[in-house]
């Protein structure tokens, strides 16, 4: 069976109980339809907001050390050959470029050196590294 067609199903599932609950009780069956789509939505609504939540809690990409970039405005730099974990992305208000890999935010200045700037902390949010050198060499 196809997973595409699971959903569709489930909310033809939750009218069809919701109409034989409702003609079963006072309600009537056009009431238990609606109870129906109620509980049918909840799941992808328990889903969304679980995953705002969780984007709150630990963006995917952190702001710019400029303050004008969020994690949405980054662009794609060029993605590293060698290794696919490892991702640049490009500000593009300042023009700084960033390496995104293993749960790091570096920056990358001249000859392709890296300055750390954040990391994944403990509980998942993005945090200063304690060892960041300053990025004139």
């Amino acid at each position: 069976m196809n997973l595409e067609y699971l959903y569709p199903i489930w909310v033809l599932l939750c009218l069809a109980a919701g109409a034989l609950i409702g003609s079963q009780t006072d309600q009537g069956v056009f009431r238990g339809m609606t109870n129906g789509i109620y509980v049918a939505f909840l799941p992808v609504f328990l889903l969304m907001l679980g995953l705002w939540l969780t984007s709150w809690w630990r963006p995917i990409l952190p702001p710019c050390l400029c303050g004008k970039c969020k994690q949405k405005q980054y662009r794609l730099a060029r993605p590293i050959s060698e290794s696919p974990a490892k991702v640049r992305f490009k500000c593009p208000e300042c023009g700084r470029v960033y390496e995104c890999s293993k749960g790091r935010f570096d920056e990358v200045v001249e000859n392709d050196r890296l300055v750390p700037y954040l990391r994944h902390s403990k509980w998942g949010r993005w945090t200063q590294n304690g060892d960041k050198p300053s990025p004139t060499p």
